[in-house]
C-alpha cells in the first residue's frame, strides 16, 4: 500500500455517527500556549559519541541509496546507532552510565529555578529514557526539591499515589516522566512542560503537552523543548514539522489524497537521510575537564580511526557486492522453483523484476529478466569503479 484517496467520503460517511472536536476549534477555551526551543551545546565528549554513531548511519543510509535494500542485521545496527546518537545530546551517562558530560540537565535546573519564582507552579518534564531522570533526581535532590518520577516499571496502584502526591504536596512542583506519561494522565495543575528530548513522532510530542494543555487549564502553558545544537536533535525539527503539517492536513479536511512514498523501509529510510542531512553546524563545544595535551590526544585518536576507516572501506564494497550478488540469486531460484509445474501459463511473474515465459509455438520456457532504471545501471557501474580502485 502506498497512499490513499477519497479520503473525503470517508469523511462524509462518518459524519452522522463521528464528531471531531479539535483544540483549534475550542480555542477560546484553552489558555494561551507558549512554545520555545531552547537551544544547548555539546560537549566534546558528548559529540564524540555522536559522530561516531553519525558515521555508522551515513555508510548504512549510503549503501540503501546504492543498493535499495538493507539486511535485518543491517537494519538492526542502524537503529542503534541512531538512538546513540539522540541519548548523546543529553549525557554520555545514558551510554556508558559512568561519565556524565552534557549540557542539558544543569540547564534544566536553571529553567526550574526562573519558573520557581513564580508561586505555585508546577513543572512536567519528559524523556524517553529514564537514565536521564536519574541525572535529574540527582540534581533535585542536590537542591532539595521534591519531585516523584513516573515511568513504565511502576506498578498501577503506586502510579496513582504519585499522581496524587504531585497534586496535593504544594511543596512537590516537578513530575518527571517517561513516555508512559504521555497518555492517559490529568495534569493540569501544572503549567510548564519540559521536554529533554524530542520524539520521532510529533503525536508523541503533541500527548506529552497534552497532559498540561487540555480542557480544564485556566493558566497559560509555557513549553520547553531543549535541543542539542549541531546534531541529529537540530535536524529532527524540520522533519517534526512536515510531518505536523501532513496529520493536520489528512484530519482536517485537508486533501483528499495523501501518498505514502513507497514501502515503510523507504519512508523511514527517507526520514532518517533528511534529519541527518539537516543538520547544522555545531555550537563551540563545551569541555568541562582537559588541556591542550588532551586535545592533541583526541585529535590522534580521531585521525587513527579515519585511517581505519578508509583502510575498511575497500572490504565494504566487496561485501556490498556480494550481498547483492546473493539477493539477486536468492530471487532468481525462487522465482525458477514458483514456476516449476505450471507449463498451462505463458507467463509467470512471482517477484518484481524476474519473470518465466513459455513460448505457445515450441513449449521452451524463458527467463526474462527487467532492465534496471538508467539512475541504478549508474550506480552500480559507480559501485564497480569505486571498488576497483580500492584494490
Amino acid at each position: 500500500m502506498i497512499g490513499y484517496h477519497n479520503l473525503s467520503k470517508i469523511a462524509k460517511s462518518l459524519e452522522h455517527i463521528l464528531v471531531r472536536r479539535t483544540k483549534k476549534e475550542v480555542l477560546k477555551e484553552l489558555p494561551e500556549r507558549l512554545d520555545k526551543n531552547y537551544f544547548v551545546p555539546m560537549t566534546k565528549e558528548q559529540m564524540k559519541h555522536h559522530e561516531e554513531n553519525r558515521e555508522t548511519v551515513a555508510r548504512i543510509v549510503a549503501k540503501w541509496r546504492r543498493l535499495g535494500f538493507l539486511s535485518e542485521t543491517e537494519q538492526r545496527i542502524l537503529m542503534i546507532a541512531l538512538q546513540n546518537m539522540r541519548m548523546s545530546c543529553n549525557s554520555t551517562y545514558l551510554l556508558d552510565k559512568k561519565t556524565d558530560y552534557g549540557v542539558k540537565a544543569d540547564e534544566l535546573v536553571s529553567v526550574l529555578e526562573e519558573t520557581f519564582e513564580r508561586p505555585d507552579t508546577k513543572v512536567v518534564v519528559f524523556s524517553q529514557w529514564v537514565g536521564t531522570h536519574e541525572l535529574l533526581v540527582n540534581r533535585l535532590e542536590s537542591s532539595k526539591r521534591d519531585y516523584v518520577l513516573f515511568h513504565g516499571g511502576i506498578p498501577g496502584r503506586k502510579r496513582r499515589d504519585l499522581i496524587k502526591q504531585f497534586k496535593n504536596d504544594p511543596e512537590c512542583r516537578v513530575f518527571l516522566s517517561t513516555d508512559a506519561g504521555g497518555v492517559g494522565l490529568n495534569l493540569q495543575n501544572a503549567s510548564t512542560v519540559i521536554n529533554m528530548d524530542l520524539p520521532w513522532n510529533p503525536a508523541v510530542l503533541e500527548q506529552r503537552i497534552g497532559r498540561i494543555h487540555r480542557l480544564g487549564q485556566h493558566r497559560p502553558v509555557r513549553v520547553v523543548n531543549f535541543v542539542a545544537q549541531g546534531t541529529i536533535e537540530h535536524g529532527m525539527l524540520s522533519l517534526l514539522s512536515f510531518k505536523q503539517s501532513l496529520f493536520s492536513g489528512v484530519l482536517d479536511k485537508g486533501k483528499d489524497e495523501v501518498f505514502l512514498g513507497g514501502t515503510r523501509l523507504k519512508r523511514f529510510m527517507d526520514s532518517i537521510d533528511k534529519a541527518t542531512s539537516a543538520i547544522p553546524e555545531p555550537m563551540p563545544q563545551q569541555a568541562k575537564v582537559g588541556g591542550d595535551g588532551d586535545s592533541i590526544e583526541e585529535e590522534a585518536s580521531i585521525t587513527a580511526e579515519k585511517r581505519k576507516a578508509a583502510e575498511s572501506e575497500p572490504e565494504q564494497a566487496w561485501n556490498d557486492i556480494i550481498s547483492a550478488g546473493l539477493t539477486f540469486f536468492d530471487k532468481l531460484g525462487q522465482t525458477l522453483l514458483k514456476g516449476e509445474g505450471q507449463p498451462g501459463k505463458s507467463s509467470t511473474k512471482t517477484l518484481p523484476g524476474l519473470e518465466i515465459e513459455t513460448d505457445k509455438a515450441t513449449g521452451q520456457r524463458h527467463l526474462k529478466v527487467a532492465i534496471p532504471k538508467k539512475e541504478t545501471i549508474q550506480g552500480i557501474v559507480n559501485l564497480l569503479n569505486e571498488f576497483s580502485k580500492k584494490l
